[in-house]
């Protein structure tokens, strides 16, 4: 992808210009440090299928009942509709322009932690105040499974902090 192609997006009589497409570091670093799985496994948070995808009741891949694979394009299908999730809660909560590295490191951020966990985070009051600096030192406070620090969660936070200052 390239950066700076712009979405436009028409709402009755008012138009509406997102820069969503970002520079491609978040389904980068999504897909790494994801890793791909086609059929459901079990994590800290529940059950997981693809490149992450959160599995919940009522879901076609839940797990329960049946042993269910999905192929590397199907993973590829929700994945892209997952990170069109994060990145539109990453847009729809921020109050100051961000560039297209900070939107991809925030969207692979949202991916992995939450649109709830962000919508409440102080990462996300710091950034809304205008502290992009404090707001990036809150990318390491996201490491923890089950209040212990997890080497694979710092190693993608820094890369997505890395990303976030670079812009």
């Amino acid at each position: 992808m390239s950066t700076g192609k712009i979405l436009l997006i028409l709402f009755g009589a008012g138009l509406i210009a997102y820069a969503i497409l970002g520079t491609g570091f978040a389904r980068a670093i999504i897909k790494r440090f994801e890793g791909f799985s086609a059929t459901p496994f079990k994590d800290a948070d529940g059950y997981s299928i693809g490149y992450g995808h959160f599995i919940v009741p009522g879901d076609p891949y839940w797990p329960e009942g049946n042993v269910m694979s999905i192929t590397e394009a199907e993973a590829e299908t929700l994945l892209t509709n997952d990170m069109n999730k994060a990145r539109a809660a990453v847009l729809s909560y921020t109050r100051v322009p961000l560039s297209a590295k900070q939107l991809d490191a925030l969207t692979s951020l949202v991916y992995n932690i939450g649109i709830n966990a962000f919508a409440n985070s102080t990462l996300l009051k710091k950034l809304n105040a205008g502290d992009f600096s404090g707001a990036a030192a809150e990318f390491m406070r996201w490491i923890n499974v089950g209040g212990s620090a997890n080497a694979g969660l710092a190693s993608r936070r820094a890369e997505e902090y890395q990303i976030f200052v670079a812009a």
